[in-house]
């Protein structure tokens, strides 16, 4: 809530500091704690004038522990949770990522999935092959990314079931409770403006709410990527046992970037363009930022998916070299 003071000229005969003092009474009944306003936002009604909203589960691991950022900055035994930021067709970058990891024999403790890191993180954490994710990742068809109009005309988003097929493809009934690691994805529901972090049944209905988001794709069931919600990710793989988290960011450097949309005049650019900025600053949670420059490649470049993932691969490298020196790996 923003709170405006005004400072003014009392022309009666009340002494100076008698005005101030009811200024300041005045002004303190118009604050809230956060409490309070998180309660008074639960309040609100939600407008179903559009029809009945469905939301999707979500069910937080009953007694997990308080998150906890780490006070040391690597940890004696580290486990390590990743987070796979957004990208769209830069996402396919996590792959040339994680092969490095595999190819040092840095081990994975559970992954948190962004939009479309999400797929991939989730293929990670099914089976944790690397060569698995790769394989099913391009089971995804390019007829299916072109033909049916995947990233579409310029004044519309698709509907996220042209991937139905690809999630039974690539996922098969699986469910994330049998997953070998711990697994998420948050979701934004536009209705309830909530964030929900998905971590718990079939992957076919769950993936979904987490990828959708402009210009590749519309809401679904009124829910689209929770794209921000990097501290909800870092708290999660923390309740889940991991102590050293690291964000992949395939968004590209702070200075000199590129725009992310082949439209640099459209709303989409401008949605991009801030996103990536915010992904450049510190976050809270995250104890290492790996910074993937593909700043050759837009969000809607899945065409080029196998470049994408070879780029990624060469740039990531020594980054990664670099930090695992650190680790002691």
């Amino acid at each position: 809530m923003e709170i405006k003071n005004f400072l003014f000229w009392h022309k009666s005969k009340l002494p100076l500091f008698a005005v101030l003092a009811v200024g300041f009474i005045s002004g303190c009944s118009h604050f809230r704690t956060r409490s309070e306003n998180e309660a008074g936002a639960d309040d609100k009604k939600v407008d179903s004038s559009t029809g009945p909203v469905v939301l999707p589960k979500y069910e937080m691991p009953q007694g997990a522990p308080t998150p906890q950022v780490t006070t040391s900055p690597i940890p004696a035994i580290p486990k390590i949770g990743l987070i796979l930021g957004p990208g769209g067709a830069r996402s396919y970058g996590h792959i040339g990522f994680l092969q490095n990891l595999s190819k040092m024999k840095i081990p994975i403790y559970g992954a948190v999935g962004i939009e479309w890191g999400a797929p991939i993180a989730a293929l990670l954490s099914s089976k944790g092959q690397v060569y698995d994710v790769e394989w099913q990742m391009f089971k995804l068809k390019d007829d299916v990314l072109t033909k049916k109009s995947l990233i579409g005309a310029r004044d519309r988003n698709n509907e996220i079931g042209v991937l139905s097929d690809f999630f039974k493809t690539a996922f098969a009934g699986q469910k994330v409770e049998k997953f070998k690691y711990p697994f998420a994805c948050p979701a934004y529901n536009l209705a309830k403006n909530q964030v929900y972090m998905m971590s718990r049944g079939s992957l076919e209905n769950l993936l979904p709410y987490c990828i959708p988001y402009p210009p590749i794709f519309k809401p679904f069931n009124r829910n689209v990527s929770a794209i921000r919600e990097v501290k909800m990710a870092a708290d999660y793989l923390r309740s889940q046992g991991a102590n050293y988290i690291v964000l992949v960011n395939v968004l590209g450097r702070e200075v000199g970037r590129k725009p992310l949309v082949n439209d640099v005049d459209s709303a989409e650019a401008v949605i991009w363009g801030e996103v990536a900025s915010d992904y450049v600053k510190p976050r809270p949670g995250v104890d290492a930022v790996i910074q993937i420059d593909l700043d050759e490649f837009v969000v809607t470049d899945f065409d080029k998916r196998r470049e994408i993932m070879q780029k990624s691969f060469e740039v990531s490298q020594r980054p990664i070299e670099q930090w695992a020196k650190k680790l002691g790996f």
